[in-house]
């Protein structure tokens, strides 16, 4: 998938979402629950991260050099409310 230096966008949908990053960072940012400041994660190669894509998210690139990483949509549905995990691989 193609990730924007500057995409802002956060968008909900049914599903979850898993992304595993190949190279360059990413940014995975999602909106609160509570109403707050939005969830920010920056994703390194060999971080994990897997979501309930009904809570409004985006991602875009925080590095110079391009972003790859393996994108995985599922239409299964999760507990509204469940957290983002995050899972480092080494």
């Amino acid at each position: 998938e193609h990730f924007e230096k500057d995409d802002e966008r956060l968008d909900g949908h049914a599903g979850q979402e898993a992304v595993f990053c190949l190279d360059g960072e990413l940014e995975f940012c999602q909106q609160s629950t509570q109403g707050g400041e939005p969830l920010r994660i920056t994703l390194a190669p060999g971080d994990f991260i897997r979501f309930d894509s009904r809570q409004p998210h985006g991602f875009r690139a925080r590095s110079s050099e391009p972003v790859r990483a393996l994108h995985v949509v599922s239409t299964v549905q999760l507990k509204m409310g469940d957290a983002a995990v995050t899972v480092k691989v080494s």
